[in-house]
């Protein structure tokens, strides 16, 4: 090449979707998981994943039309994660004790997408849609009242979400600390029930969930027998 010529230029890549391998649909599904655990709601936008990619926002839209539909393809993955087989083969208040340990620890891995997953419809992803299938089949099949099954599943669901966020907690924030002084009841409960967690050779945490899922399993089982007695 003569001094004269200047040297060839790559046309710089378009906006978009990138080459064949440098993008999939996988890829965007782990940062977006990433970005939820690390920015919260708040930060976690398309623009934001495209960048951390090193992509434009259009790339991103090339699999997913929009932030909803990015949102139920995570719910979506994060169902096939949560085991609930056991509504296969044991009654429904049987089968929803490992179900809720699964549900709480799959959401415990990423506790970032917690908000956005709560507020997005189940009708976008075909693995939430047969794992709803299959617990409804289970409540059907022992006879639960039919009005009552979407309640009970949306009950337990809202218990779980709110256990995920509380095994992220310190243990102690129910403990009154330097204001023991003006709750001696409070911190003498909170001591009894840390130390019977202890000596039971669990968590203050997982004695509390253990407890609140017997107790709402109790009262969803209750008032089925009592509507189908009425």
């Amino acid at each position: 090449m003569s001094r004269n010529e200047e040297p060839a230029r790559t046309s710089p890549r378009k906006p978009g979707r990138p080459s064949v391998g440098l993008l999939s649909r996988s890829q965007i599904l782990d940062e977006a998981f990433a970005l939820a655990d690390s920015s919260g709601s708040k930060g976690f936008t398309i623009t934001a994943i495209a960048n951390n990619l090193g992509v434009q926002a259009p790339a991103i839209y090339n699999y997913f039309r929009n932030k909803g539909e990015l949102i139920s393809a995570m719910r979506g993955q994060l169902a096939t994660r949560v085991d609930s087989s056991a509504f296969d083969t044991m009654p429904w208040h049987e089968a929803v004790t490992s179900w809720a340990h699964s549900y709480v620890a799959t959401l415990g891995t990423h506790p970032g997408t917690i908000a956005e997953l709560a507020t997005e419809p189940v009708d976008g992803e075909l693995g939430s849609i047969k794992n709803y299938e299959n617990i409804v089949a289970c409540f059907r099949r022992d006879g639960y009242p039919e009005d009552y099954i979407v309640p009970a599943i949306i009950a337990y669901e809202s218990f779980f979400i709110g256990s995920a966020l509380d095994s992220l907690a310190p243990e102690s924030n129910l403990n009154p600390g330097r204001n023991a002084s003006h709750a001696p009841l409070l911190e003498s409960a909170e001591l009894t029930a840390r130390t019977t967690a202890n000596q039971a050779g669990k968590t203050l945490n997982l004695a509390t969930f253990e407890f609140g899922l017997e107790a709402l399993t109790i009262g969803i089982r209750t008032l089925g027998e009592l509507n189908a007695s009425s």
